[in-house]
């Protein structure tokens, strides 16, 4: 690319610079995957890292498998979800309701008519969303499917496959004792997923049910659980404006370029080459 130099820089870091802070709880809410990583003092804590498939790919599978039982169609309906139908669906349709009561406890593998009867009752949106698809077939979205198809972000999991919640209670519980209050007191998220209507919302929500009795079972022996808790948690992205969440890195990186950052890795284009 012809550039005089390359930084290297954890992405994490990145996200905490975009915002004015050096620590921070960076949740970043991927494609692939959701990794949770505490950042303190302008450095990346690697060895406390989480993660969990609970993320956008996760999402479009889901998704893919929900329309293809419950959406309606003017065509066959293998013809109508390609994957970019999917992506749009993903990106225009959907939204994440109010925390419900339901009595489902696992989201793999999925039981698409299970799904739907346990929380098509609970929706609160009841608009059905179109799309045409290739200028001829037409996509009828259920309001519920559009509300509720998010819950795999929410839904208890196991160790392999932890909810967000639950990664990011295990990650917590890991800190060392004199940082846990201001990291739980800054909590930043990232990712494009995160920018789906009501998420952060929903994971503030989420995040100050006390007692998470999954998360203690899964490396999180010594999360809290008392009540006050909920009071020391802050989701910096839902009490203030900042870049959107898809694009922090990026700031981040302009940041720390035009500063010439400490602690940036630079290599020239010679020593690159040797």
């Amino acid at each position: 690319m012809h550039v005089p130099s390359v930084s290297f820089v954890d992405s994490h870091v990145l996200c905490t610079l975009a915002v004015g802070r050096t620590s921070a709880l960076v949740v970043d809410v991927g494609h692939l995957e959701t990794c949770v990583m505490p950042v303190y003092d302008g450095r990346p804590m690697q060895n406390l890292i989480t993660t969990t498939p609970r993320a956008g790919r996760f999402l479009s599978r889901t998704l893919r498998a929900l329309l293809a039982r419950h959406a309606e169609t003017t065509a066959p309906i293998d013809d109508v979800l390609h994957p970019s139908t999917i992506d749009e669906v993903q990106t225009r349709a959907l939204l994440v309701g109010e925390p419900c009561t339901c009595s489902r406890t696992t989201v793999s593998p999925l039981d698409v008519d299970a799904f739907a009867s346990e929380y098509a009752k609970h929706a609160t949106n009841t608009s059905a969303w179109s799309l045409r698809v290739h200028g001829q077939s037409v996509l009828h979205v259920p309001g519920w499917l559009r509300e509720r198809a998010c819950e795999v972000f929410w839904e208890p999991g196991d160790e392999d496959e932890a909810s967000v919640v639950e990664c990011v209670w295990q990650c917590i519980s890991r800190l060392p004792l004199d940082t846990r209050r201001e990291l739980l007191g800054s909590i930043l998220l990232a990712g494009g997923s995160s920018l789906i209507p009501g998420w952060t919302q929903r994971f503030v929500q989420e995040l100050q049910k006390p007692g998470l009795t999954s998360a203690l079972q899964y490396g999180a022996a010594s999360m809290p659980t008392d009540p006050t808790h909920a009071m020391r948690v802050q989701v910096l992205n839902a009490s203030a404006t900042y870049m959107p969440a898809n694009v922090l890195a990026w700031s981040g990186a302009s940041i720390a370029g035009h500063l010439h950052a400490e602690g940036t890795t630079v290599w020239t284009r010679d020593s690159w080459n040797a």
